[in-house]
C-alpha cells in the first residue's frame, strides 16, 4: 500500500531542521511499518486558495507546484 501525503509546511516538515525523521509522514511510515510506503509531497509555504488577481496567482497554489503533480504520478493507493 501507498499513502501519499500533500500538504504545506505542516507536511514538508519546516523547521525541523535536518531530522526529517520527526516529519508527520515519517512517523506515519514508522507507525504503518508493514510493507506501507508512506510519502510526503509537502512544500512549504503552500496553500489551499488557487485565485488570481490581475493574471497573477495569490500566494503559493498547492496545486500549482512541482510537488503536487509528482504526488499525483505516484499512484498513491491513499492521499492525505
Amino acid at each position: 500500500m501507498r499513502i501519499v501525503c500533500m500538504g504545506d509546511s505542516i507536511t514538508e516538515g519546516y523547521g525541523l531542521g535536518e531530522d526529517q525523521s520527526v516529519t508527520y509522514p515519517s512517523q506515519l511510515q514508522h507507525i504503518l511499518n508493514n510493507g506501507t510506503e508512506v510519502l510526503n509531497y509537502g512544500v512549504c509555504s503552500s496553500c489551499v486558495i488557487d485565485t488570481e488577481y490581475m493574471g497573477q496567482p495569490m500566494g503559493l497554489p498547492y496545486i500549482r507546484q512541482k510537488k503536487y503533480h509528482e504526488a499525483l504520478d505516484a499512484m498513491g493507493d491513499i492521499y492525505i
